[in-house]
């Protein structure tokens, strides 16, 4: 019920009580990979991308199949400047596969940060 009341008032723009709704349900069931994914996504909008990195790899860690957990952590942690790890969760993300219009996205990111590690 926290998670979800997370939503709704994340939908509403109420983003301090969505986090505490988000933390409330995780307190009860840490294992709650959508609300894991949510914080981070929450933490990642306020510009707390290591908040947020935590987050999206705990849900990550949770759902390893889940196409948009590795996107977003690959867009937090490419603004971290931890472009390895970045260019491992988007790879990981095409891997997984999801909407094509995403997935063409990663492959762009994963292009662009080849380019500035000059990584294989």
């Amino acid at each position: 019920l926290a998670y979800r009341r997370g939503l709704s008032l994340q939908a509403l723009g109420d983003t301090a009580a969505a986090r505490d709704s988000f933390e409330r349900a995780l307190g009860l069931k840490p294992d709650l990979a959508g609300a894991w994914g949510a914080l981070g996504l929450l933490e990642a909008r306020a510009g707390r991308y290591a908040e947020a990195r935590h987050a999206l790899e705990r849900a990550a860690s949770l759902v390893p199949n889940a196409f948009g957990y590795r996107y977003n952590l690959g867009l937090v942690t490419e603004q971290t400047g931890d472009y390895p790890a970045a260019l491992a969760a988007y790879r990981r993300a095409v891997e997984i596969g999801g909407p094509s219009a995403e997935v063409n996205r990663a492959r762009e990111r994963i292009a662009a940060l080849s380019t500035t590690t000059r990584t294989p």
